[in-house]
């Protein structure tokens, strides 16, 4: 009987922060493995390519390069994996820093969906 049932999985990559190409080495570590499994869509954390303390570091212009090469490659790599993959990343565009989830799978970028709930009542959240 067949009751239309997917497998989720939650990836745990280990994330070093500026460290982008080992963190997308990473990332593809830990979505082989879901694969392997036979997961369909598998959800990596929140800035993950570049690590999530990187404060100030996410208005330097070479770690959102490096950044957007990663993402580049992280989803090139999805080719020759089963399933979807949402890894978080931060993306400059039009003047303006964003929090990101990229939707990768078939070797190609999908989207990108930008964060919408900012905690502003959150006294270590940087409201920039």
């Amino acid at each position: 009987m067949e009751y239309g049932l997917v497998r989720v999985s939650a990836l745990r990559p280990e994330v070093r922060a500026g460290e982008v190409g080992r963190n997308v080495a990473s990332c593809l570590e830990v979505a082989r493995r879901a694969s392997d499994r036979g997961s369909l869509l598998n959800v990596a954390p929140e800035c993950c390519l570049t690590g999530y303390s990187c404060e100030d570091l996410f208005f330097n212009a070479n770690l959102l390069a490096r950044a957007k090469e990663g993402l580049a490659a992280f989803a090139a790599a999805t080719a020759e994996l089963y399933g979807v993959y949402v890894v978080g990343v931060p993306v400059a565009w039009n003047g303006r820093l964003y929090n990101v989830a990229a939707v990768c799978a078939g070797g190609n970028l999908w989207g990108l969906v930008t964060k919408t709930f900012l905690p502003g009542s959150c006294e270590f959240y940087d409201p920039r």
